[in-house]
């Protein structure tokens, strides 16, 4: 797998494991964007399996919904490094979906601190525990 990859596998796509995270996870806000999160004992590759949700309430229109998904993506993707590192420490396995919560677009770089942030915190987080 590439370093900086986002592959097929990463990707969160189970219904129970949504509604699961939804019930039961943990959540850090960083405006424009929500994390929630939650540890599992599967002992998988990868270690982290990702969601981006933009909602349709605000969005009307599916070009930008679509575009919001793909700049938060984007982010994830060049800055979760750290957060991998600190998981193979720790042995654990992650599902996080990221919720974009602004009714106005924001532009990449506004995206890419806020998610900078939320995988720092998240990152402490797990450390920690």
């Amino acid at each position: 797998m590439s370093r900086f990859s986002f592959g097929r596998e990463e990707k969160l796509k189970s219904r129970k494991s949504i509604e699961s995270l939804f019930s039961s996870g943990k959540s850090f806000s960083s405006p424009p964007i929500r994390l929630l999160y939650r540890e599992n004992d599967i002992k998988n590759i990868p270690s982290v399996q990702v969601g981006v949700i933009v909602p349709k309430r605000y969005f009307k229109r599916a070009v930008d919904r679509n575009l919001l998904k793909r700049r938060i993506r984007e982010a994830y993707r060049t800055t979760k490094q750290d957060l991998f590192q600190a998981l193979e420490s720790k042995r654990s396995h992650l599902e996080i979906v990221f919720i974009y919560q602004s009714t106005e677009i924001k532009n990449s770089q506004e995206i890419r601190q806020s998610i900078n942030f939320l995988l720092y915190k998240l990152k402490e987080t797990i450390l920690q525990s």
